[in-house]
């Protein structure tokens, strides 16, 4: 029975050997250099979307990115609370009315971050749903990270709305100014016509048929090149 009792511990021990490894704990000395010491909304990629791509948005995509000492992205748990206002313009302050929130993310399970982390953008995303949310409309957006240890850091963003109107399909019909050959010269050049000719000013009127284009159907005689007698 002894015998058999020996053999089983060693097997249990060789099959947690064999198993996954047991993560490190991070000591003092290692949260000094990775625990995250900034927080940052995302200006590129925090912005008014249409969540279930209905045409409409729905909300605020936060993506938060938590930085260490050394400015690298990193991890950390704990949790994210959000607050949506209104912006309000020449003001030191531009928080105007609230919009929406409090909204609050936790990371701080193996299912939260696996749900959150975005391994492109390296950072948290969360979507803060709203109704009436416009992508014409100024947001700010505030945010503030609690880490399990009563760790806390902030953040705050403005989102500026599309206030661009898009302009008519069609534009106005381009105006042309007709070019006119008048149908009689100035009386000037018609005594200088007719004193060229020999003939009195009264009988030498230029008009517009005198000036038309050469029709197409008659033949054209191009210039003599420069090699030619």
């Amino acid at each position: 029975m002894m015998r058999t009792a020996a053999v089983l511990a060693l097997a249990l021990v060789g099959f947690g050997c064999s198993g996954s490894p047991t993560p490190p704990v991070r000591t003092p000395a290692d949260a000094q250099f990775f625990t995250p010491a900034s927080m940052h909304l995302s200006p590129a990629f925090t912005k008014v979307t249409d969540f279930d791509a209905d045409g409409a948005p729905d909300g605020v995509e936060a993506v938060v990115e938590l930085q260490d000492r050394f400015g690298d992205a990193t991890k950390a748990a704990g949790r994210i609370v959000f607050q949506v206002y209104a912006y309000k313009p020449v003001n030191p302050d531009t928080r105007g009315i609230p919009i929406a929130g409090p909204f609050e993310g936790r990371v701080d399970s193996i299912q939260d971050q696996r749900n959150r982390w975005s391994r492109v953008n390296r950072a948290y995303i969360f979507q803060l749903a709203f109704p009436n949310a416009a992508l014409d409309h100024d947001y700010v957006v505030d945010a503030m990270f609690e880490s399990t240890d009563g760790k806390r850091l902030f953040d705050r963003m403005t989102i500026e709305g599309d206030h661009v109107k898009p302009g008519p399909t069609t534009g106005p019909s381009p105006i042309y100014t007709p070019i006119t050959v008048p149908s009689t010269a100035p009386a000037t050049a018609a005594s200088a016509t007719g004193s060229a000719t020999g003939g009195s000013a009264s009988g030498s009127i230029v008009t517009q048929e005198s000036l038309r284009v050469p029709n197409a159907s008659q033949p054209h005689e191009p210039p003599p090149r420069a090699d030619q007698p």
